[in-house]
């Protein structure tokens, strides 16, 4: 395997063979399941630089990276992971909040953009942005739900 260097000369990313180019589904994992090419962790630690504006945008917007993974590891380390879970929880009604502000402001430029254009086509963005943070706020609804909720990681 090939690994190269990201444009931007971050992180080391995953340049697949040319016997092996139509074998990566949209997952990102090979169908042979060797390999596992995340787009979230390729971008994430791009992002995730804490001197640069895409980070700050980023951790502004989305809530994954105060959260750790319960599923691996032994039940002392999940249960340990699950009530940090649980006490970052309190994080999702902030981001939540953030999320439905969009929400009401992309509504709200794009019916005013709807009534003065006369239904033109300068306010189909601000309708999509409206449509993608409508699931969005309902998965952090869930999420925060889940965590308050739900029992822990069982043995």
């Amino acid at each position: 395997m090939e690994t190269g260097t990201a444009p931007s000369g971050g992180c080391p990313f995953f340049i697949p063979p040319p016997n092996m180019v139509g074998m990566v589904d949209f997952a990102g994992v090979l169908n042979n399941g060797q390999f596992l090419l995340s787009l979230h962790q390729y971008l994430g630690s791009f992002l995730m630089r804490r001197d640069s504006k895409p980070s700050l945008l980023y951790r502004y917007f989305f809530f994954s990276w105060l959260f750790r993974n319960v599923d691996c590891g032994s039940w002392l380390e999940r249960s340990a992971a699950w009530r940090h879970n649980q006490s970052q929880a309190h994080w999702l009604l902030t981001y939540l909040k953030r999320w439905l502000v969009l929400d009401l402001l992309a509504l709200s430029v794009g019916a005013l953009s709807s009534q003065l254009f006369q239904g033109h086509w300068i306010c189909i963005p601000f309708f999509v942005l409206f449509s993608v943070a409508i699931p969005i706020s309902s998965v952090i609804v869930v999420a925060w739900l889940g965590l308050r909720l739900l029992p822990g990681p069982d043995r």
